[in-house]
């Protein structure tokens, strides 16, 4: 059984647009193409847990009804953001200002510098890619193109 076959499934039973249906194992997504055999490492679990995350725009019939969860909003900050006082209200001299915010700006491009090295994020580039397209070796292909281009931006 594949997953795509699992989300197909679940937008019966819920009435919801089977393209806003994501399955996560392991808080990652599955691919579509995955089978169960090859996303569990026992072959014969007692118990297999999967959530289903459904994007923006799924809507379910009114005639089945499921609890909407709500998140609370959250506002993320902006790394490279520095309040900016001027000098009179006894801040720092612009010149340090623009030091703090020059720092700021050098450790977020270390960060992604960082991630673009590991394999975690390659392989999670994969996982969206062939959810999108729906096909193993253009995802792979798309992968390989991303990387090697991430690669001549860093010589």
């Amino acid at each position: 059984m594949t997953v795509l076959e699992l989300k197909t499934q679940y937008a019966q039973k819920t009435s919801q647009d089977i393209s806003k249906i994501r399955l996560l194992y392991n808080k990652r997504p599955a691919s579509d193409l995955k089978t169960l055999k090859e996303l569990l490492p026992d072959p014969n679990p007692p118990n297999v847990e999967f959530s289903v995350m459904v994007m923006g725009g799924g809507v379910s019939s009114p005639a089945v009804s499921t609890p909407q969860a709500s998140s609370p909003a959250v506002e993320i900050p902006d790394p490279t953001a520095v309040p900016v006082k001027s000098e009179g209200d006894g801040a720092a001299p612009l010149s340090e200002q623009a030091e703090a915010l020059a720092a700021t700006v050098s450790d977020t491009a270390r960060h992604a510098a960082d991630v673009l090295k590991s394999e975690q994020f390659w392989d999670d580039l994969k996982d969206f890619l062939v959810q999108r397209l729906r096909d193993e070796n253009v995802g792979e292909q798309m992968v390989n193109v991303f990387r090697s281009a991430s690669r001549s931006r860093d010589t």
